[in-house]
């Protein structure tokens, strides 16, 4: 098949799909410019330049000048949050432009333990939408207050984290016992330093020297950021900032205000963290973090990029892992 999207890429195979009359939202200069996306199979194999705008194929999809942007990237959410099941959350997210999600099935873990879990990777597998599945770092959220389904400890972490459809360590609440080396959250840092897993954030009010010991610790983005002079100070050192829109949580204003003036920020992504079925429906998913954000101010390009190539930037190894490349789908789409 490679050899067939290599020719169909250089004109010598006919396209399957060609999307004419769009506009491009070019996520990596920042232009925006007529264009035809060009797909053969389940891949984008040609996009055209300026100038070149016209594209022959099987099938012709007239775009109507919509504008077209790469699918959108959660970079934190909680399925269980919205009460549906995957294939049930795929369906309402994909309509809204959502390719990717990055889940924290902590929720179900709490409760069932590795059987939720196996859960929510067999419910997502075959669907259009690509879920990145992270292991939760803190089950129960407090040990020895809370009695629940289950307790991962360093240990189970250690044998979790090597499963093939585990991506990542879901977001280290336990802020302090990292920063103050408490010997639980060394062992479970350190299984995905050492399996060569991403460790997602979680850490309020965390600034100064305490921050860089977290960030040292190999834990490199926070969602919990509501203060924008914290989130600037976080930008500032490096942090991957999820800028977060929930149904109980709304940060976009306090953050924009801090960096609108800043241009284009390589480390910010967006988020959705918890959001309830009805909100997902009436307003829509990463999207409406993207309005929102646009209308605190930052620039339109920019805020795309925050969520679509900002959030693949991070994710960059999962995504394009050669094992899941089979899964991927067109992450073109358009809209008015």
């Amino acid at each position: 098949m490679k050899i067939e999207m290599i020719s169909a890429a250089k004109g010598e195979f006919p396209l399957d799909l060609a999307i004419t009359n769009i506009k491009l939202v070019n996520v990596f200069t920042g232009e925006i410019y007529p264009a035809a996306i060009g797909v053969y199979r389940d891949r984008i194999v040609h996009v055209t330049q300026p100038g070149e705008t016209e594209l022959e194929a099987r099938a012709i999809v007239d775009g109507k000048g919509k504008y077209a942007i790469p699918g959108l990237i959660d970079t934190h959410v909680h399925i269980e949050s919205s009460m549906v099941t995957p294939g049930a959350y795929a369906a309402a997210v994909l309509p809204h432009g959502t390719t990717t999600i990055v889940t924290d099935p902590h929720e179900i873990a709490n409760v069932l333990g590795e059987e939720g879990i196996a859960y929510m990777i067999q419910a997502s597998k075959g669907l259009d939408l690509r879920v990145l599945t992270f292991l939760p770092s803190c089950v129960p959220s407090a040990p020895a207050v809370e009695t629940a389904g289950a307790d991962f400890t360093a240990e189970v972490v250690e044998r979790l984290i090597e499963w093939d459809d585990i991506d990542g360590l879901a977001e280290v609440m336990n802020y302090v016992g990292v920063i103050e080396q408490h010997e639980r959250m060394r062992g479970i840092v350190e299984a995905a330093r050492k399996a060569g897993k991403i460790a997602q954030g979680h850490a309020p009010t965390v600034r100064g020297r305490s921050l860089s010991a977290y960030l040292t610790a190999g834990i490199d983005s926070d969602h919990e950021c509501r203060n924008g002079e914290e989130a600037l100070e976080k930008i500032r050192a490096g942090m991957i900032v999820e800028i977060r829109e929930s149904s109980m949580s709304f940060n976009a204003e306090a953050i924009v205000a801090h960096i609108r003036d800043k241009g284009y920020l390589p480390n910010v992504t967006l988020c959705s963290d918890d959001v309830f079925a009805n909100d997902l429906v009436a307003r829509g998913h990463i999207n409406h973090v993207v309005r929102r954000v646009i209308e605190e101010g930052v620039e339109p390009v920019n805020a795309i990029r925050f969520g679509t190539l900002n959030a693949a930037e991070r994710l960059d190894a999962k995504i394009w892992e050669p094992s899941r490349r089979d899964a991927l789908r067109t992450s073109f789409y358009w809209r008015m």
